[in-house]
């Protein structure tokens, strides 16, 4: 009987040329932060962000984002802002989105970083749906992470409205207690177009995270 390892390595393998043709579908753009935060922007004065040699694979050659929050509302994990990219997407579409989160150790402050995707209703983020009350604020969140000190893969796949043309991905700290500041890193964004390689990519993920546990 094959052991586990080995189908990792084998399902690895196979991800990698199956999914070779997908990785070019990425929604995103420098979701990998190879080598800056270029395409990406902040628009909260609370959150400030630049490029780290911290990667996710340990490659010597790319690096993550440092994103840090020093938003303050006490009693409440705080929502907040993060670093962001915009994206035009097809009205119905079907979405997954997918990042490796990272906090580090030894910070006075404690953060839930998360994945959060608003909607809007032109294609360059220029009419927030939220204002007009025609969707809910907050419109798709990966779940939390709340480990310490380990690359952490949050996910989720949601569906985009039938009136929204664009979205606008934050890569969120989530500072949860008030005062002071909280880092966190993220690499590897990853929203695969709708379509063929979307859910090969999701799997070829899924594989990926089970391995890093493993190791």
């Amino acid at each position: 009987m094959l052991k586990l390892p080995f189908l990792l390595a084998l399902s690895g393998s196979l991800c990698w040329l199956l999914a070779a043709p997908a990785a070019a579908q990425n929604l995103v753009v420098n979701g990998e932060f190879d080598e800056n935060l270029a395409f990406w922007q902040i628009l909260n004065p609370s959150i400030t962000a630049g490029w780290d040699a911290l990667d996710v694979d340990d490659d010597p050659i790319s690096g993550s984002a440092r994103v840090v929050s020093t938003q303050s509302m006490p009693g409440s994990e705080l929502a907040g802002s993060g670093l962001l990219q915009c994206f035009s997407v097809a009205p119905g579409a079907r979405l997954e989105m997918s990042a490796w989160a990272y906090v580090p150790s030894g910070q006075a402050n404690n953060a839930l970083p998360d994945l959060n995707a608003t909607y809007f209703s032109d294609p360059s983020c220029g009419n927030f749906l939220c204002n007009n009350n025609t969707v809910p604020c907050g419109s798709a969140l990966s779940p939390q992470v709340d480990t310490i000190g380990v690359w952490t893969l949050t996910e989720t796949i949601f569906d985009v409205p039938d009136n929204v043309q664009s979205v606008r991905l934050f890569l969120r700290p989530r500072k949860v207690e008030a005062g002071g500041s909280v880092a966190a890193h993220f690499d590897a964004v990853f929203v695969p177009e709708p379509g063929v390689g979307a859910s090969l990519a999701a799997a070829c993920l899924s594989m990926a995270a089970l391995a890093r546990r493993r190791a």
